[in-house]
């Protein structure tokens, strides 16, 4: 998660779990006038847990641009 805090600016007050991720998605990363394309990359060898949370950062980005409408992407490469 410090990765993904990280790579897209999050705030100082940036907790670092999905709840915060998607406070910064929808309210931070929203307003800074997206379109965006957010990508990860170097995870071809990953442990399940590391897996497990990828897909639910991943599914906090999905979840942004459907109900939200935000033009904000996550990539896996």
């Amino acid at each position: 998660m410090a990765l993904v805090g990280n790579g897209i600016g999050a705030p100082h007050w940036w907790g670092g779990n999905l709840d915060a991720l998607w406070d910064v998605i929808t309210g931070d990363l929203a307003e800074r006038k997206p379109p965006y394309l957010i990508r990860l990359s170097g995870l071809r060898r990953q442990s399940e847990d590391v897996s497990l949370t990828v897909d639910k950062v991943q599914l906090a980005f999905d979840d942004a641009r459907i109900e939200r409408g935000l033009a904000i992407a996550f990539e896996i490469t």
